[in-house]
């Protein structure tokens, strides 16, 4: 085989290095004549290169080093191996330095070299992969954009769905109170306007009293329905005002005096109208086990909100009890009106939380996470995206 050498045998003292050779080059086992360039085709190949020094008087103590650019970042250091071995060299062209020193540590810097052409697939070449990656790309870009596009148009549909049910509820709170609010208040005031007359049998005057008694307690829960059918209530602010005005009449002409503890101002968080009405039901069985079982003479109806949670607070000075769970939550062993809380928080993700002693009155808390407000947030939001 011929020999590739960089540099001219010459050894005049201690101080030069040895001569460097590439002796052999074997692709795939196979010898090759080792010319200044090599040009593999395209494919998977081994490539090994032998290599040696010569020109000193210990050549057994050579120390090689090689490396093949820019495959290898820093050179090898073989030692006195006399063998490089590639299993794998992509496609590209490369250029192979094998470099020798002698017992003294002088190494030569110049060595041999030889270049390295690794030929690519046509399926390899930049006009073939370009075009191959731009094609990926929007493709994936194009499902991307579908599978969005579908979510966009159910989120619309369910949108547009939202937007009439909020409708057909607006209808039917402005009916119920126009309508029957209307007749309810007339059957109220003709009843106690015939009540009034003299003339009228007490028996008679009595039963007429119950009847605007009857639609007044008729007029006030239909105010409590249209409240929540009304979707103009919806969010924090209304059902916090409307559950401590609600107390405040409550407790008129009882004898309990009520105090409430409401902030001046509440964010309008948009929630939704189950949350609402579940609030409202659970503070008025609240304020019910208060009138009906506590024996108070004083009220409190607290409403504070941090940012992180709602929570509403009733508290008594009345005869209390023992809680039906030693760690005083609520649960389906305890009584019908605290089991009844317990659900409807449990069901809008809240907690209700029972504090109560014999002869120190009742506290009971009823707390809503702001993380299960988020659902309802989201889309009031997009649908005023939409609207604008």
């Amino acid at each position: 085989m011929g020999v590739v050498a960089t540099q001219p045998w010459l050894r005049t003292n201690s101080l030069v290095p040895p001569t460097v050779l590439i002796e052999e080059v074997m692709v795939d086992g196979a010898p090759v004549s080792p010319a200044e360039k090599l040009n593999l085709p395209p494919g998977r190949h081994q490539i090994e290169l032998q290599y040696t020094g010569l020109g000193t008087d210990a050549p057994e103590r050579i120390q090689f080093r090689y490396r093949l650019i820019p495959l290898d970042a820093d050179w090898v250091e073989a030692g006195v191996r006399r063998t490089a071995f590639y299993n794998y060299v992509p496609p590209g062209d490369y250029r192979f330095q094998v470099s020798a020193c002698d017992r003294d540590g002088v190494w030569n810097e110049t060595g041999a070299s030889i270049t390295v052409k690794v030929s690519r697939h046509f399926w390899q070449s930049w006009w073939i992969l370009g075009p191959t990656l731009l094609g990926l790309m929007v493709s994936i870009a194009g499902a991307v954009r579908l599978v969005e596009r579908g979510k966009l148009q159910r989120r619309l549909k369910n949108l547009e769905q939202e937007r009439r049910l909020e409708s057909e509820r607006t209808r039917i709170a402005q009916d119920l109170h126009d309508q029957m609010g209307a007749k309810l208040c007339r059957i109220s005031f003709l009843s106690e306007h015939a009540r009034r007359n003299d003339r009228l049998p007490k028996d008679l005057q009595h039963e007429i009293g119950s009847i605007s008694e009857t639609s007044r307690e008729v007029l006030h829960s239909l105010d409590e329905i249209v409240w929540a059918v009304d979707p103009q209530n919806d969010t924090l602010e209304h059902a916090a005002s409307y559950i401590a005005q609600y107390a405040q009449d409550y407790f008129q002409m009882t004898g309990i005096e009520c105090e409430l503890s409401v902030p001046a101002r509440l964010p309008a968080h948009p929630i939704s109208s189950q949350m609402r009405h579940h609030l409202f039901l659970a503070a008025h069985e609240a304020l019910t086990n208060i009138l009906k079982h506590s024996g108070a003479s004083q009220a409190k109806v607290s409403i504070h909100y941090d940012g992180s949670a709602l929570e509403i607070t009733a508290s008594d000075n009345g005869a209390g009890f023992i809680p039906s769970t030693n760690h005083s939550e609520v649960s389906s062993e305890g009584r019908d009106g605290l089991r009844n809380m317990a659900q409807r928080l449990t069901d809008i993700g809240g907690r209700c939380r029972v504090e109560s002693n014999p002869g120190q009155g009742t506290t009971i808390r009823f707390t809503v996470p702001v993380k299960r407000f988020e659902a309802t947030l989201e889309n009031k939001s997009y649908d005023n995206h939409i609207d604008r």
